[in-house]
């Protein structure tokens, strides 16, 4: 196998024996170019515009203003956790207030409906059990 060195001497001789010519620089060269792109139409500048960076810090300042308002005051929708969980006694004392309070204050239809299909009924007897 042969070394780097002589795969190197090999391209540097081939590139060598095959290259062309250099160009040959004319004199006035320079002129020509400088010419050229003189005459090359100029880009237009691009006009400031004030009121865009104006939008710009309007909307980043209100941005900022709801994310500090959110993390000092977060929503109901937030994730917040009861500080202590309810007894099995509280849960049940605050099931059977809703309850009542959803029995009795609903629609008259709606009663008729569940007492007739016996849902409130059987609910009512399992949450107050007649002492008679």
């Amino acid at each position: 196998m042969p070394s780097n060195s002589q795969d190197e001497t090999q391209l540097i001789h081939f590139l060598k024996q095959h290259s062309p010519p250099a160009a040959i620089a004319t004199p006035e060269l320079e002129d020509l170019l400088i010419s050229k792109i003189q005459k090359q139409p100029q880009l237009q500048k691009i006009k400031p515009r004030p009121w865009l960076a104006l939008a710009w810090g309007t909307s980043l300042v209100a941005s900022a203003g709801l994310l500090l308002l959110w993390v000092v005051n977060p929503g109901p929708g937030s994730l917040r956790t009861a500080q202590e969980p309810l007894s099995s006694e509280e849960l049940e004392a605050f099931l059977l207030e809703t309850w009542s309070v959803t029995t009795e204050n609903s629609s008259p239809a709606v009663p008729a409906l569940a007492e007739s299909s016996g849902v409130v009924g059987d609910w009512l007897v399992l949450a107050e059990p007649l002492d008679r």
